[in-house]
């Protein structure tokens, strides 16, 4: 769970049968209380107060948790929540008494996964990525193509279009890969895995959105990091990120996997400074 102020605004839950529901809220009944919130309150939030405020309230939320915590035997949380549910739900709410009957409280165990990934799309939506989950000792990648969207012609004036120069894959292999559809699930289970998913801008966060909508971007929404080195108002490029921080790494621009590798040796240089 993500607090603020001791209260619930985002969460997310992972069951044993695999399924993952996640989701965010304000979490004050009045606006008035969002107003008084101050930056620092939110620094760990993966959300804005522009967002926490236009969520739905926490309270309108009980069902969703009492049908989680139903399903389970036991709930093993990540920190200590009690005190947040009964601040959240209230000391005789269900959804508290439910929590207080089955949460294991011993400490769970914190994973230390980071998921380094790069996208390719076609207006907005995925058609190629390339991933490295990473604990600090083993590596996992993750690669593949799908085709964006089913209309073909669309996909071919595109690509001529625009996306001939910028893309690795050419318009034929995008055209006999798998729907995007189909990777949903896939993506998922590589998001839940990762502690933190690291990426260079935030274009990514809204290629999730716009391909698999609001239920898969809440979940990488809640673990993302933009590494990307901001000037002004601007983002600098990864290469020019790359060359100021000395690292050097082979490969053409636009190509998912070297982007993650110059994001790797990017991330490792920073720990020098």
């Amino acid at each position: 769970m993500y607090l603020l102020r001791d209260r619930i605004c985002a969460w997310e839950f992972s069951l044993s049968s695999g399924r993952v529901e996640s989701g965010v809220a304000r979490p004050f009944k009045r606006m008035a209380s969002m107003d008084k919130v101050y930056p620092s309150d939110i620094e760990d939030i993966p959300y804005t107060l522009k967002q926490l405020k236009a969520a739905p309230r926490i309270d309108s939320f009980a069902g969703v948790f009492l049908e989680a915590f139903s399903k389970c035997d036991r709930i093993r949380p990540h920190e200590d929540y009690e005190n947040t549910v009964k601040q959240t739900f209230g000391e005789k709410s269900a959804v508290y008494s439910m929590y207080v009957n089955k949460v294991d409280k011993h400490k769970t165990k914190e994973a230390h996964n980071y998921l380094y990934i790069d996208f390719e799309a076609v207006d907005m939506k995925i058609c190629g990525w390339y991933g490295v989950l990473s604990d600090g000792n083993t590596e996992r990648e993750y690669q593949g193509i799908a085709r964006p969207f089913r209309d073909e012609k669309r996909l071919r004036r595109k690509y001529a279009a625009v996306y001939a120069d910028l893309l690795p894959y050419s318009v034929e292999d995008i055209l006999a890969a798998p729907g995007i559809e189909h990777f949903q699930n896939y993506f998922i289970d590589m998001f839940r895995q990762a502690r933190k998913i690291y990426t260079y801008g935030d274009t990514d966060a809204y290629f999730i959105k716009n391909t698999f909508g609001e239920h898969v971007f809440n979940m990488f929404k809640a673990r993302h990091v933009d590494m990307s080195v901001k000037l002004g108002n601007r983002n600098i490029s990864l290469m020019k990120a790359c060359r100021l921080f000395g690292v050097e790494v082979e490969g053409e621009e636009h190509d998912p996997k070297i982007d993650v590798k110059r994001m790797m040796a990017y991330m490792e240089a920073t720990k020098d400074l």
